[in-house]
């Protein structure tokens, strides 16, 4: 559990280590601490035996810190939003093809521990649409960011406004949601956090 919470805030951290190495003017620290969380997850998947997860860690720390040598270290800390934004756009996009269970509905159905109905899945699949389509969003918005504003502008909304955008999505989410299938019994907004996030999907 302490090992899971210190994870957490070293995760949570690193936004933040990046703006303020963007407007230091050094973007070498951000890119050793990635390199370093990369190693450390690694290591922790070894030591739990899932290999698949350590080597991809193993090979992208490689990746990071032949570019760091390099001193390339802006291809780095540039790519990660975009590569953060984009993977979740694929987590939840994939699961919309004709078939396939939407991922907002997978997690409703195990966090509700039952079957849902038929308006609940119709709305926690369009949930999942809004979700491929803002993380989509906001991965053009970074590599335009990137290429056509200041570094210190890409770094404003890459490391810090996008992520109160996404708080807000939640938020407006859950408010919609409680209104939409007020026919279900909802936790209040931090019960449902705590139990999204504590849970393993």
């Amino acid at each position: 559990m302490l090992l899971r919470m210190l994870t957490l805030v070293a995760v949570v951290a690193y936004p933040f280590v990046v703006h303020i190495s963007v407007l230091q003017g050094d973007l070498a620290p951000p890119a050793i601490y990635l390199s370093i969380l990369l190693f450390s997850f690694a290591l922790v998947n070894i030591v739990h035996k899932h290999l698949i997860l350590a080597v991809t860690a193993l090979i992208i720390f490689g990746i990071i810190l032949t570019l760091i040598i390099m001193r390339k270290e802006s291809w780095v800390i540039y790519s990660v939003p975009v590569v953060i934004q984009l993977s979740l756009a694929y987590a939840f996009g994939h699961t919309l093809f004709h078939g396939r269970v939407a991922l907002v509905t997978q997690i409703a159905t195990k966090m509700r521990g039952q079957e849902l109905d038929a308006r609940a899945i119709a709305y926690t699949r369009v949930v999942t649409w809004i979700w491929t389509v803002l993380f989509i969003g906001i991965g053009i918005e970074c590599v335009l960011l990137s290429n056509f504003a200041s570094h210190k502008t890409w770094s404003l909304f890459a490391n810090l406004l996008n992520y109160l955008i996404i708080i807000a999505m939640f938020v407006v989410e859950y408010l919609v949601r409680i209104k939409f299938l007020h026919h279900l019994k909802h936790d209040n907004f931090k019960q449902f956090m705590l139990r999204l996030f504590g849970n393993n999907y």
